[in-house]
């Protein structure tokens, strides 16, 4: 797997490094060019799912959001370890040649101080 660098914006502070043991992105893999629809898929730790699920969407390199969809669990997701997901997003097309695939944990409390996110540098096909 390549190297990839992950941020976390959590309680609307500046974006910080986190661990790769929150969020590990398989497919595609960082800096690739993708089109839509664009399949993802890769490992999440527990909590960041609620009911199975935690968002995902499609950004371009002004913060746009092209698309969104919602990536499910791929296994038990009541858990502490890493679990499987998959989601597939369709978007629109980017007014700017790169942009992020953004995972966000599934923060049912709308806490900011529960909200995790990483951001996955794309380039646009």
């Amino acid at each position: 797997m390549s190297s990839i660098i992950f941020f976390a914006a959590c309680g609307g502070q500046k974006s910080e490094p986190i661990s790769q043991n929150y969020f590990k992105l398989d497919v595609p893999t960082s800096n690739s060019k993708i089109e839509s629809p664009v399949n993802l898929s890769g490992q999440a730790k527990g909590p960041m799912f609620f009911e199975g699920s935690f968002p995902v969407s499609i950004e371009d390199a002004n913060g746009a959001v092209l698309g969104t969809d919602v990536a499910k669990a791929d296994g038990e997701w009541m858990t502490d370890k890493d679990v499987p997901f998959k989601a597939t997003i369709n978007f629109k097309k980017s007014a700017t040649k790169t942009g992020f695939i953004v995972l966000k944990n599934n923060n049912p409390s709308g806490l900011p101080d529960n909200e995790h996110s990483v951001k996955f540098s794309i380039s646009f096909k």
